[in-house]
């Protein structure tokens, strides 16, 4: 194990892929059924980080430049690829549980069934996983609202790392340069003999990112459990600035 926090645990094993993550997730039978307290109708969570629910490594990254030119005028760009790779986010386990988020508006008065009409995706029964083998577990029919069930899964002191995966793939505008060089005729009575100028611009904006609300380029430090982990990682800062290139 080579870090740990809140959220996850960075795992190194043996025959298993470098980036695991591993967390908190819900507790299921052995058919894959999410278990469902009787008493709350909140799903239950395991007890330790014993359920991997991310892995950083994208599966290739790519990019494209470009470079156009039209008389004394350039213009280049650089978009960048990153596809594939999952992270899970400490940062929205947060703010989810403090209902700052539009996907908690949901069941705010309540209605919601997990299975059903919330993560229906999801098979869920009610049970804590004693059952003997061959017991018949009802479905889930019991409503809950959406602070319960967000406060239950987020939070700083125990989250459920499973809730808050998003996936890392990307497309961003990375750099955009427009150039303009002085044409010769203008330099013959100076001592340079070529000057360009240029405007660029870096990190503009995403045109695709599947995590939403972060980043999922950013680390939060330089050692390898850096990788793969979101905590209110600041927004990535565009930049703008000239460029004069003189040749003598």
């Amino acid at each position: 194990e080579i870090a740990g926090d809140f959220l996850r645990r960075f795992r190194i094993e043996e025959g298993k892929p470098f980036g695991e993550v591993y967390s908190r997730g819900l507790l299921r039978d052995s058919e894959g059924r999410v278990l469902i307290d009787g008493a709350t109708g909140l799903p239950r969570v395991t007890p330790g980080f014993t359920v991997k629910v991310a892995n950083y490594n994208p599966d290739w990254l790519g990019g494209m430049q470009n470079i156009l030119t039209y008389k004394n005028f350039s213009f280049s760009f650089l978009i960048d690829v990153r596809q594939g790779g999952t992270i899970s986010s400490l940062g929205n386990a947060i703010i989810f549980a403090d209902g700052l988020t539009e996907e908690t508006l949901e069941g705010r008065e309540g209605g919601l069934i997990f299975g059903k009409n919330f993560y229906a995706n999801e098979t869920a029964v009610i049970g804590d996983g004693t059952e003997p083998a061959g017991t018949v577990l009802p479905e889930n029919e019991m409503e809950i609202t959406a602070e319960s069930f967000w406060l239950k899964v987020g939070g700083r002191n125990a989250p459920v790392g499973e809730m808050f995966v998003v996936e890392a793939s990307n497309i961003r505008f990375r750099e955009a340069v427009l150039g303009y060089s002085l044409p010769s005729t203008v330099l013959s009575n100076t001592p340079f003999r070529k000057v360009s100028i240029s405007f660029v611009g870096r990190n503009l904006f995403f045109i695709s990112n599947k995590a939403k609300n972060i980043d999922p380029d950013t680390m939060v430090g330089t050692s390898a459990s850096g990788w793969g982990y979101d905590a209110f990682g600041p927004p990535t800062a565009r930049s703008y600035g000239f460029n004069l290139n003189l040749g003598f």
